[in-house]
């Protein structure tokens, strides 16, 4: 009530100020008054034009005695007739100042809107947002959440804007909660939370707090999944909590199947430099024979993004570029048009040597596979800066840099 009584007010102190001029001095001239004033500054300009010279005296005096003769004339038979001023400009006034807001205040509640009534839903505001909007939505979203913690489709929403905004945690929070709310439908591959966390550690080098929480999620109905588990791993290797880094690399090594897997060699040398035993490692073999199943498997089923993204990574383990590069291409071509899997598949390939030199910078072997797999993903520049990184993470070991510089070398990088 407080609003209309105040939009109220101040609709008729604007009124007031802006019809007062048009009632004031609203006494009419008279018919008379008029003619002799015309005649007086008809007067006025001979006496002018005599002292500018451009009037002569004998002609003034002519002049002067025809307007007497008319100024008394005027003055005895002119009728003392009002000269009312029309009152149009003042009824238009009044209607656009007085009628038009009335009938606006009127209609506001059942048409144009009020102020009483709910905001927009937030799905109706989110559905288009625009990229300057993004820190404010995110903000509306935390606000919303907050209150209706339950609406999983709101979660998903703000996955994707918390990704853009970089609130990293707002991210995982979302995973969590998706998870905690749709339970195995949500993520049926593993594939959402897998992107996730190597955007995070695209964007931020480590594995931090925000990736170890999506992993932790995701492993809830994917626990023979192995990325979440390397990621743990790290990041308990990074802590410092060895017991507990020793268990989670020993159990990564038992997850590797019969023809053995990529992440063995990286396992074992993470085991060896936390000083402990190497145990439940699956049994050597051929790797060169276990990537030729892998790429037939591949022909068979080409729509396994997984599969793609470890045959990638075992041919740049093997040093076999020229491979690497056409298994790049078959998995751009197979999932052509699907975004999603093709940045899993790249990120993915990425992520373990990146791992590796978060654990440790001065690892050459993983300073080379990185820059490897950049070229043949075709990310010049990011194999440019790769290098300079490990020069500089490497100065002082002869034997690594020797190694990256082999490695520039057989790129032909500059």
């Amino acid at each position: 009530m407080a609003l209309w009584i105040a939009m109220a007010v101040l609709t008729a102190a604007a009124a007031i100020a802006l019809l007062a001029p048009l009632y004031r001095n609203r006494a009419g001239a008279t018919a008379r008054d008029v003619e002799v004033a015309i005649y007086r500054d008809q007067l006025d300009e001979i006496a002018r034009d005599v002292n500018r010279g451009v009037l002569a005296p004998g002609e003034a005096d002519a002049a002067r005695n025809e307007i007497a003769r008319r100024l008394i004339k005027a003055s005895e038979e002119a009728p003392d007739t009002a000269i009312l001023k029309s009152n149009r400009p003042r009824i238009a006034a009044l209607m656009a100042l007085v009628i038009l807001p009335v009938v606006g205040l009127a209609l506001y509640p059942w048409w144009l809107g009020s102020p009483g009534q709910r905001d927009m839903p937030i799905e109706q505001r989110l559905a288009n947002p625009q990229a300057d909007d993004l820190p404010a939505i995110a903000t509306l979203l935390d606000e919303t959440l907050a209150v209706t913690p339950d609406d999983a489709q709101l979660w998903m929403m703000a996955a994707q804007v918390y990704m853009q905004v970089n609130d990293f945690n707002g991210v995982a929070a979302a995973y969590e909660n998706l998870v905690r709310l749709q339970g195995a439908a949500f993520d049926a591959n593993g594939d959402t939370g897998l992107l996730l966390a190597q955007g995070i550690m695209s964007f931020t080098g480590d594995v931090t707090d925000p990736v170890v929480r999506i992993s932790r999620a995701l492993l809830t109905f994917h626990p023979d999944l192995v990325e979440p588990q390397v990621y743990l791993a790290v990041a308990l290797t990074n802590a410092g909590q060895r017991d507990e880094a020793v268990a989670a690399w020993q159990h990564i090594l038992t997850l590797a199947p019969p023809e053995g897997a990529p992440w063995v060699a990286y396992a074992q040398t993470q085991l060896a430099a936390l000083g402990a035993p190497v145990e439940g490692a699956a049994a050597p073999v051929d790797p060169r024979a276990m990537v030729a199943n892998l790429a037939a498997r591949l022909l068979a089923d080409p729509q396994d993004a997984e599969g793609w993204m470890r045959l990638i990574r075992s041919y740049v383990v093997l040093d076999d570029l020229p491979a690497a590069r056409d298994a790049v291409t078959s998995a751009r071509s197979t999932f052509a048009g699907n975004t999603q899997a093709i940045t899993m598949i790249e990120n993915g390939v990425i992520s373990t040597p990146a791992a590796s030199i978060t654990a440790n910078a001065a690892d050459a072997s993983a300073w080379a596979q990185l820059i490897r797999t950049y070229n043949v993903l075709g990310r010049t520049e990011q194999a440019t800066e790769a290098i300079g990184q490990a020069r500089a993470a490497l100065a002082g070991n002869a034997d690594g840099l020797a190694l990256i510089d082999a490695v520039v070398q057989e790129l032909e990088q500059p």
